[in-house]
């Protein structure tokens, strides 16, 4: 009995190769705040959706589709821990879908990036973020820490959509090294207020002062554990 078992398991999968059916796990993953993909733990707070892409990341290249529904205009932030000297150098956001359910309308956006510990820090890569196709946004201006999109009005309860297939991109340089490990980052993105609020995006040297405060102590949390399991 147990010899036609085998004999039954090797035809059923000789027939599933020819008939070209795959029995491949999906390769797209819904991670929870928290999940360690490409060598980093990724946390964020509710209103954010990532989708870590297994089919096209490599160990050079995290890749992420992600999410998000805004209720304010406080932004939403995700924090990347580097948790092995193997972590992928680059983080790339291939799709990017926003919603604004805040109860009024947003005349820009913006992606703000900062990192805690020395060394040159992170910054997005080259180019303009999603081919500069960021509707109903027309206008982007690019630095190495700050991304602001404007010219355009995202009205309450609509969602927008950037990047997806030949459409763009957006890209972190992580610049990880040894001498740095291990680093966190924070990746935030902030509405600019339409619809009667002034519309005034977060200076990048303010938001990063502070957000780097905040690593410093999730960096200072890292080395305190570590202690303890010494």
């Amino acid at each position: 009995m147990k010899y036609r078992k085998m004999v039954f398991a090797a035809a059923f999968a000789a027939v599933l190769g020819m008939s070209g059916i795959s029995m491949a796990v999906p390769v797209n993953q819904v991670l929870t705040s928290g999940d360690i993909v490409g060598n980093w733990r990724v946390s964020f707070p509710v209103g954010i959706g990532l989708i870590y892409d297994g089919g096209t990341s490599t160990s050079a290249n995290l890749v992420l589709q992600k999410s998000a529904a805004f209720s304010s205009l406080e932004g939403l932030d995700i924090t990347f821990t580097e948790v092995s000297t193997s972590a992928a150098p680059t983080i790339t956001l291939t799709e990017e879908s926003v919603t604004n359910i805040s109860g009024s309308s947003f005349s820009g956006f913006q992606f703000l990036l900062a990192t805690d510990t020395g060394g040159t820090p992170a910054a997005f890569g080259p180019g303009m973020a999603f081919n500069g196709s960021t509707p109903p946004f027309t206008t982007q201006t690019d630095a190495s820490n700050d991304i602001t999109l404007g010219g355009g009005t995202l009205a309450n309860t609509d969602t927008t959509k950037w990047g997806g297939t030949g459409a763009g991109q957006l890209t972190i340089d992580t610049n990880i090294s040894s001498a740095n490990y291990p680093r966190v980052l924070e990746l935030k993105e902030i509405p600019v207020g339409g619809g009667g609020v002034p519309a005034v995006p977060v200076p990048a040297a303010v938001w990063t002062g502070l957000s780097g405060l905040l690593g410093l102590g999730l960096f200072a949390g890292v080395r305190r554990v570590k202690a303890r399991l010494v």
